[in-house]
């Protein structure tokens, strides 16, 4: 896709994301519970990791993720 904002709601399905937004070169991402942002973030912040190499990759002015 080319917005970055729906593809970061298909990468990390099956998590439901409140909102996702984008401002300033930042993606930030709102979850409703806990155990949500910890799937998210992953063991060792795996998850995050990739989730922020593959948009690095495809989306070149994406500086960073952020998990609310």
């Amino acid at each position: 896709s080319d917005n970055p904002v729906i593809f970061v709601k298909s990468f990390i399905s099956p998590i439901k994301a409140q909102e996702i937004t984008m401002g300033d070169n930042i993606i930030k991402i709102k979850v409703a519970t806990v155990s949500e942002r910890a799937l998210l973030i992953g063991r060792n912040s795996n998850n995050l990791k990739s989730l922020k190499e593959t948009l690095g990759k495809y989306y070149k002015g994406i500086e960073n993720v952020v998990i609310q």
